[in-house]
């Protein structure tokens, strides 16, 4: 080792995307034989050292599933710090998956780590498209304290080094190493000819040399599905003669971090999301977050099924003293993490691969369903010999607080039984006759109020765990009715009654032939399907509520790009069919269009088609009673080619900022606009991400835009207030390479991919919520309104002739201005697990009510190990404080 010198350590990997170009087992098949090639390599060239395997534990997973006679030698290699692995399962996105989507992302990658001997405490993002506030946090809360990334950073003034330290939306910080513009592939060599060898160290060392604040420097000798470079050995020692200066070592990241944090002292900080780094590299994301809308919302379904529903009910059954789902609940999250690696969820890929991950969605949703049928068979147990008509009906409420809200419900009542195969001996009974009426009574015989959405006759089934399953004929009845005080993570339960209903519900809304109204807001709509909305608490009114626009797309799976000679079609100049309706518990308007847009772009895609095709639009917006939130459902059929379709909001709020829900952060952005030539690389986009909402406010006037798996939005700067939601982007290759938005060239190979045109129908979810004095200087309103509509009650309905309890409450949690985002089963099996988020800028105290017994509790980290006890005063009401803008997680320890 050189004195005083500068270090180069090449670092020798492979950048394994799973599925993208190609199928996931056309690329698993050459994992297998690069993998192979790799452990001939160690055994062959002892001059070898190292090989990082991408950061991703599910490579190694993919190859031990074909070699698996091979994993004793893997683990050896693993111990021996020969081979390299972890910290995640997978290289996820980080916007279009959940905060605790990444969290179990890195907690799966631990487990599987230790198995082997353990993964790399570093934070390896080496081609993520763009990064999240908190990533610092949620790092730091697995103890790694140090980040490795290329995209989404880097060109600006003031980015010139490559060392830094980023600091989260909480304040904590971790050390970053930014890669060159050539990112993890800079300096990958295949020559081992003294010559060649020259001019690529020539070209790598002045890179390095020039951004660099330390002796360290970063040499990443790899690639896209690139094989070990076994010129390695020989070229180190050609560059060492090249260089009398400098230490060429073959190493590791994790050396190569141990090393830049023994010298580092002052750096420059950069802070919060980093989405930028157009001038730098593709950082592509002008399209990612609208490419293929259905996978995006497919992902934010599994996501909530398994977060919000399936996690708190697997908590709650084993609370009630029954076996745990947690097996099953991790089989699901690893299917559902094999869908988030950034060419995944991105939906930047070829049509089979994004085939296979619906597919995987699917087994998801499955497993859902099953847990969920177990734990509710648990909880509330129900008669396996008795068949008849159902007893009772439970409401289950998955939230922290105690909530009211509408449920739909079936209530099934026995016509006959179902005879399966030829049995002689058995003779069912005659059909009985259907029922006239019946009534929801709660535990103190009150008569709740529903209505009859539906009725029909339908196959009712019951499971025995010790026979065949029973199957019925039965009388179903489809009902809504609004459920009032449902207790926290917990139930409250219904009789179900024979008998002549009595009471009706009449809620406070009123009708005409073009408006809603309740007791705080009123929807207008005019003969053009233009709809204003008036808000009654404050006087604000918003006009061009919901304006659909149509307009071409030339582009591709990753980047908007529309046509030179573009059209852009508004629904305001079709006039729809306006239908006003009314029920016992809501109104709502129905607007029916069949809007005229061009069926594609011109063969030179220069412009839009000549030729028309009519594309079928429906909405229905609804308004509840007592509630300012207008939910809506737009249904589409789409029958274009090469465009995107969007909805449009006009707010009247002045100002360039918006507010967007982000795993764990509500970021503040500024929106501009920028010159397209001075940028050749790509074109820094004018829509951003969002999770669950976003929303705009200034001067007394705001509105919040909440969405069930749409993350793409974009506030209009010509357009002032006025906030676009994408619903729909139709494009018909993975990348092109004559983009004006990314002049940069191709993204990846080209390859058509039909699919991606997104054709037939779609049905979209999301809701407004006009903003009140309370939501401009707190989030509680904002928070409780999102969370109300996007994790609503659900119910059960039960047989059981004997009395069952009608109300319990697992877990009673005051989280005002707070978000929950997880509870859960510990990964250990020895407590429960409770985390929720801060989004505030000042510091708050929340109190948690355990409803049962508890040994101890436990402010933890990300990766459930203890930080310290938490003690409080009375055992049943449980105070923690939660800094600004930070990650909470407590224990219940059993």
């Amino acid at each position: 080792m050189r004195d005083n010198g500068p270090t180069y350590h090449i670092i020798s990997h492979t950048h394994w995307d799973r599925e993208w170009y190609l199928s996931f087992e056309e690329f698993r098949s050459m994992l297998v034989n690069l993998v192979d090639d790799l452990l001939e390599l160690f055994e062959k060239d002892p001059e070898f050292r190292y090989f990082t395997l991408d950061g991703q534990l599910v490579v190694l997973e993919d190859y031990l599933r074909v070699r698996p006679e091979r994993e004793e030698l893997i683990k050896q290699l693993v111990q021996k710090r020969k081979l390299f692995i972890g910290p995640w399962y997978v290289l996820a996105d980080e916007f279009l998956v959940s905060g605790e989507a990444t969290i179990r992302n890195l907690l799966l990658g631990e487990q599987l780590g230790e198995q082997f001997g353990g993964s790399m405490k570093v934070g390896y993002l080496p081609d993520t498209f763009s990064h999240i506030a908190m990533m610092p946090a949620i790092l730091r809360g697995f103890g790694i304290d140090n980040v490795i990334l290329w995209r989404g950073f880097g060109g600006e003034t003031g980015q010139e080094p490559s060392e830094y330290f980023w600091a989260g939306h909480d304040g904590s910080r971790i050390l970053t190493t930014h890669l060159s513009k050539f990112g993890y592939s800079n300096g990958y060599l295949k020559e081992s000819d003294p010559k060649r060898v020259k001019e690529i160290h020539s070209r790598i060392k002045n890179e390095l040399d020039r951004r660099a604040r330390t002796n360290q420097r970063l040499w990443m000798n790899g690639g896209d599905h690139h094989w070990p470079d076994r010129a390695v050995p020989a070229a180190i020692r050609t560059m060492e003669n090249l260089d009398p200066e400098g230490n060429y070592v073959h190493s590791n990241l994790e050396d190569y971090t141990d090393a830049l944090k023994s010298e580092v002292g002052s750096l420059p900080e950069i802070r919060g999301e980093l989405r930028f780094g157009f001038r730098q590299a593709f950082a592509v994301q002008g399209g990612i977050y609208s490419s293929r809308m259905y996978i995006k919302q497919s992902n934010f379904e599994c996501q909530q099924l398994l977060e919000r529903y399936i996690e708190p009910l697997n908590a709650m059954n084993v609370i009630a003293g029954n076996r745990s789902q947690l097996p099953l609940i991790k089989h699901a999250w690893k299917l559902l993490l094999q869908n988030h690696p950034h060419d995944s969820i991105c939906a930047t890929s070829i049509d089979s691969v994004h085939d296979e991950m619906m597919t995987r969605f699917k087994r998801v949703k499955e497993i859902g369903a099953a847990v969920q049928r177990f734990c509710l068979d648990d909880i509330i147990p129900y008669s396996y010999d008795d068949y008849q008509d159902d007893t009772y009906l439970f409401v289950f409420n998955m939230h922290p607080r105690q909530r009211s809200g509408p449920v739909h419900a079936e209530v099934d009542f026995y016509l006959k039984d179902i005879v399966v195969g030829i049995n002689p001996d058995v003779k069912p009974a005659k059909k009985k006759k259907p029922v006239k009426s019946f009534i929801l009574a709660d535990e103190d015989g009150k008569e709740i109020p529903y209505e009859i959405l539906g009725r029909e006759e339908a196959f009712g089934i019951t499971y025995s765990k010790y026979d065949y399953p029973h199957q019925t004929l039965v009388d179903r009845f489809i009902i809504r009715l609004e459920a009032k005080d449902v207790p926290a993570f917990g139930y409250k339960g219904y009789r179900i009654i024979k008998k002549k209903r009595s009471v009706d519900s009449r809620p406070a809304l009123k009708t005409g032939k073009a408006f809603i109204e309740n007791e705080l807001v009123r929807l207008d709509v005019s003969g053009r399907g233009e709809l204003s909305l008036t808000d009654k608490r404050n006087g604000n009114v918003y006009t061009k509520f919901h304006v659909f626009e149509d307009g071409g797309d030339i582009g591709d799976e990753y980047n908007y790009c529309p046509p030179a000679k573009d059209v852009f079609i508004q629904s305001g100049k079709f006039r729809p069919k306006v239908k006003i309706r009314k029920s016992a518990f809501d109104a709502s308007i129905e607007l029916s269009y069949d809007l005229k847009v061009p069926e594609s772009s011109t063969g030179d895609r220069s412009a839009r088609s000549k030729k028309s095709v009519v594309l079928p639009v429906r909405s229905v917006l609804t308004l509840r009673s007592g509630s300012a939130r207008i939910d809506v459902t737009t249904t589409l059929n789409n029958t274009a080619k090469d465009h995107r379709f969007r909805v449009m909001f006009g707010t009247g709020v002045k100002g360039n900022t918006s507010y967007a829900d982000t795993p764990f952060a509500i970021v503040e952005r500024e929106h501009k606009k920028y010159n397209h030539k001075e940028f050749p690389i790509e074109v820094p986009p004018t829509c951003a991400p969002m999770q669950r909402f976003m929303c705009v406010k200034n001067n007394g006037r705001g509105m919040a835009l909440i969405t069930k798996g749409l993350p793409e939005y974009d506030l209009l700067l010509d357009r002032e207030g006025t906030v676009a939601l994408t619903l729909l982007r139709s494009v018909g290759s993975i990348s092109y390479g004559d983009l004006k938005t990314r002049r940069g060239g191709e993204a990846a190979w080209k390859s058509m991919t039909p699919g991606a045109q997104c054709p037939g129908e779609h049905v979209f979810s999301y809701a407004l919520y006009p903003l009140d004095k309370a939501d401009y200087t707190d989030w509680t309103g904002i928070l409780d309104t999102a969370d109300d509509f996007l994790v609503p009650l659900f119910s059960i309905g039960r047989k059981n002739r004997e009395d069952i309890p009608m109300k319990r409450s697992w877990l009673q949690a005051d989280l005002s201005g707070g978000m929950i985002t997880a509870f859960k089963e510990s990964e250990e099996q020895d407590g429960f697990v409770l985390r929720w988020y801060n989004p505030d800028s000042s510091d708050r105290t929340y109190v948690l009510t355990p409803g049962f017994s508890v040994s101890a509790v436990q402010q933890v980290g990300l990766h459930e190990r203890k930080i310290e006890e938490i003690q409080s005063e009375k055992e049943s009401h449980i105070s923690v404080r939660t800094k600004a803008k930070t990650i909470s997680s407590v224990k219940f320890l059993k």
